[in-house]
C-alpha cells in the first residue's frame, strides 16, 4: 500500500515522462515546453552507446541516439539542466552500465549550474543486469560494475543522500513475455543481487536496499496490474525482513511505465485509451512516479501533441479525479487483495527458483529466465494470433480508412556524424586539462573512486574517458539476450503486405461474402468473416444475402474478388457448398474458396467440393490471412 501513513495530499506522484530524443538539445527543448505544463521530474534515458560507456566517436554509428539521448560531455547535461531554470526537480538517469560515469557528469553539470550537489535528487539508474539481459552482454565483468555501484553508493551517502543509486528495470521482462508473476520475481531477484553485491563490499543491507528504484511495466490487465504493483511491495517486504532491514520498505521508489508491448502502430489513437487505463492502474496501485506511454510511440518519436496528451492523462487523474489523495484505493477489495496474494505467492516461488540457480545473473547465464519468458511469449503470441487476446484496431475492429500519422523524425546518420565531430573536438580541447584527473581516477581506491570521477568530469572528461579509466578488468559478460516484441507487429506486417498488394494492383485484396439465406441464417458468420479479414487489410464486399446458392455464386464470380467466403449455417452447408463450389470452379479464375465455420463431420466433403480454407473462432487468424496473402502473391 506504499510507504506513506497518510495520503499524499497534493503531492500525488511524480509525472516522470521519458522523451528519448537522440540529442540533449532536442531533449532540452522538449523539457522547456513540458516542465511548465505538468512535468514534475526530468528523465534522461541514455542511448545505447552511452549506456555501454562509449562516446560517439568510439561507438557504432547506429548506436548513437538509439533508444535514448546521446550524452558524452558535461555540456550535454548542462543543456538539460538549463531547461529546468531555477526549479529543483528530481533528475532520473537511465544509464545502464555507465552509471558512475554518467552520474559524475550529472554532478559536474549540477554544480556548474549553481546548484548544491547535496540537494541533487532523483536516480543514477545503475542497472547492469538490465543491459546484460537486453543486449546480451556488458562490456566489463559484473564484479567490476558492482564495485562501481558500491563506490557510487558510498559517494551518495555523504554527497548526494537523496539520490537513488541501484535501479531495477523489470519492464524489460514483461516486454519479452513475462506475466505479472515473472516480472515481480525478476525485479526482486535483481534487487537481491544488487543488495548482496553491495553487502559484500561493506554496505549494509538496509542502506543498499533503501536506495533501490524499481520500474515495472503496466499493460492491458487493469486489475492484474494494480495487484502486481502491490504484490511487489509484499514480496520485497518479505525479502527485507530476511535481510533484517524492514525499514527500507519505506524508502522504496516504485516507478510504473506504460508497457511498450501494449502499443500499436495501427489505429494509433486507440493507444490514448490504453495509456489512460495503464496510468489509472499505476495510480491506483500506488506508483511513486509514472510514465504514460506516448500514443504514437510505436511509430517513432513523440511530437509536442503526443507529449501533451500523455502528460494530461496524468494531470486529469491527479488533479481532477484526485486519485493520489486516497491511500491504497484498491485496498479492501476482495478481488484485488486475493489477486495480489496470488501474484505474490507465485512470484515468491519463481524467485526461489532463481535463487536456487545462483541468483539473477546466474539465471540469465543458464537461460532459466529466457526459457520461461520464451514459453510465455509463445503462448501470448498464439492468443493474439487466434484473437483470444484482442488488440482493438489491430487484430479486431480494424480501420482500413486510417491515414498514417506523420511522426517526429531525426536523421540518425547525420546526428551520429555531428556528435562524433563535436565530442572529438571537445576531447582535443580538454586533453591537457583531463590528463592528470584521469590518471588519478585510474589510481583511486573504492572510497575515492566517485570523487575522482566527479573531479575528472569537472575538468572536461567525457563519459567514455571516465568509463575507460574505471576499467581494471577485461572481458565482456555475455548471455542469451531477451527478445522483446510488440504483439501487434505481426498485424502491422500483414497490413503492410496488403498495402503493397494495393499499390501493385490498384486495389486491396478483396473478399466477397457469399451470404445465403435470410439475415438470421447468414449474418452472424458474415459479421465474423468481415472482422476476420479486415484484420489483415482485406476489403470485404458484403450484401443482404441471396435466396439460392447458385445466385450467390454468380454474384461472387461477377465481383472478381480474390476470395469468396460462404456464410450460412452448418445445417444448410451440405446443400449450399457443392453448388457454390461447382459454379466457381467452372466459371471463376483462381478465386480462393473459404467456408465460415468448422462443421467437423462435413470437413472432408467440403474439401472435396473445393473449399480451400475454413475460418472460425478458434482459427489462427494471423496464419490464415498470411497464407491467403501468400497465395495471392502478396
Amino acid at each position: 500500500r506504499g510507504a506513506s501513513i497518510a495520503s499524499r495530499a497534493s503531492a500525488d506522484w511524480l509525472v516522470a515522462q521519458e522523451v528519448t530524443y537522440p540529442s540533449a538539445q532536442l531533449l532540452a527543448q522538449a523539457l522547456e515546453n513540458d516542465l511548465p505544463r505538468g512535468l514534475t521530474a526530468v528523465c534522461v534515458v541514455l542511448d545505447r552507446a552511452s549506456r555501454q560507456g562509449l562516446d560517439p566517436d568510439g561507438a557504432a554509428p547506429h548506436d548513437v541516439g538509439r533508444d535514448g539521448t546521446s550524452v558524452a560531455v558535461r555540456e550535454d547535461l548542462e543543456a538539460v539542466l538549463a531547461a529546468m531554470g531555477d526549479k529543483q526537480l528530481p533528475v532520473v538517469l537511465e544509464s545502464g552500465t555507465s552509471a558512475l560515469a554518467a552520474t559524475a557528469l550529472l554532478a559536474a553539470a549540477w554544480k556548474k549550474s549553481g546548484r548544491q550537489v547535496a540537494q541533487m535528487t532523483g536516480a543514477a539508474g545503475c542497472d547492469p543486469l538490465r543491459e546484460l539481459a537486453t543486449l546480451g552482454q556488458v562490456p566489463r565483468p559484473l564484479d567490476e560494475l558492482y564495485h562501481e555501484m558500491a563506490a557510487l553508493v558510498r559517494w551518495g551517502r555523504g554527497s548526494a543522500p537523496k539520490l537513488y543509486i541501484p535501479a531495477v528495470d523489470a519492464s524489460i521482462y514483461q516486454e519479452a513475455g513475462a506475466s505479472a508473476v515473472e516480472e515481480v520475481a525478476c525485479a526482486v531477484a535483481t534487487a537481491v543481487e544488487y543488495v548482496d553485491a553491495l553487502a559484500q563490499r561493506g554496505i549494509g543491507a538496509g542502506e543498499g536496499a533503501g536506495r533501490v528504484r524499481f520500474e515495472l511495466a503496466v499493460g492491458q490487465d487493469f486489475f492484474g496490474e494494480i495487484a502486481k504493483l502491490r504484490a511487489l511491495r509484499l514480496v520485497w517486504g518479505q525479502v527485507l525482513a530476511a535481510f533484517k532491514a524492514p525499514q527500507a520498505i519505506g524508502e522504496m521508489w516504485l516507478h510504473a511505465r506504460g508497457s511498450r508491448s501494449n502499443t500499436s502502430a495501427l489505429d494509433c489513437y486507440v493507444n490514448m485509451l490504453r495509456g489512460t487505463t495503464e496510468t489509472f492502474a499505476a495510480a491506483v496501485g500506488g506508483a511513486d512516479s509514472i510514465h504514460t506511454a506516448h500514443f504514437d510511440g510505436a511509430l517513432g518519436l513523440p511530437d509536442t501533441f503526443s507529449r501533451r496528451v500523455a502528460r494530461n492523462v496524468q494531470a486529469i487523474l491527479a488533479e481532477e479525479s484526485r486519485i493520489g489523495q486516497v491511500i491504497d484505493p484498491a485496498g479492501g477489495s476482495w478481488f484485488v487483495e486475493s489477486l495480489t496474494r496470488q501474484i505474490a505467492e507465485k512470484a515468491w516461488e519463481f524467485f526461489g527458483r532463481i535463487e536456487k540457480a545462483g541468483g539473477m545473473a546466474a539465471a540469465l547465464r543458464s537461460g532459466l529466465v529466457q526459457d520461461r519468458l520464451e514459453e510465455l511469449a509463445q503462448k501470448r503470441r498464439a492468443d493474439v494470433e487466434t484473437r483470444k487476446k484482442v488488440f482493438v484496431g489491430a487484430n479486431m475492429y480494424a480501420n482500413l480508412d486510417e491515414r498514417q500519422r506523420s511522426v517526429f523524425e531525426v536523421d540518425c546518420e547525420e546526428l551520429a556524424a555531428s556528435r562524433k565531430e563535436v565530442v572529438s573536438q571537445h576531447k582535443e580541447g580538454a586533453a591537457e586539462a583531463v590528463r592528470e584527473p584521469l590518471a588519478q581516477l585510474r589510481q583511486a581506491d573504492v572510497n575515492g573512486l566517485a570523487e575522482a570521477a566527479f573531479a575528472a568530469c569537472e575538468k572536461g572528461a567525457s563519459l567514455g574517458q571516465v568509463f575507460e579509466a574505471l576499467s581494471t578488468a577485461k572481458g565482456a559478460e555475455k548471455v542469451r539476450p531477451l527478445e522483446p516484441y510488440r504483439p501487434t507487429e505481426i498485424y502491422e506486417q500483414l497490413r503492410a503486405r496488403a498495402d503493397a498488394f494495393a499499390s501493385k494492383k490498384g486495389r486491396r485484396p478483396r473478399v466477397f461474402l457469399a451470404n445465403v439465406g435470410p439475415a438470421a441464417q447468414h449474418k452472424p458468420r458474415a459479421d465474423f468473416s468481415r472482422a476476420f479479414f479486415e484484420a489483415g487489410g482485406f476489403e470485404v464486399a458484403t450484401n443482404n444475402g441471396f435466396d439460392t446458392a447458385a445466385r450467390a455464386a454468380q454474384e461472387a464470380i461477377a465481383s472478381r474478388c480474390d476470395v469468396v467466403t460462404i456464410c450460412s449455417t452448418d445445417d444448410t452447408y451440405p446443400e449450399i457448398v457443392p453448388v457454390v463450389c461447382e459454379h466457381l470452379r467452372k466459371e471463376a479464375k483462381g478465386q480462393i474458396i473459404v467456408l465460415a465455420g468448422y462443421p467437423k463431420d462435413q470437413l472432408e466433403a467440403h474439401r472435396r467440393s473445393g473449399v480451400d480454407e475454413f475460418i472460425h473462432v478458434k482459427a489462427n487468424n494471423y496464419a490464415t490471412l498470411s497464407g491467403l496473402l501468400e497465395k495471392m502473391g502478396a
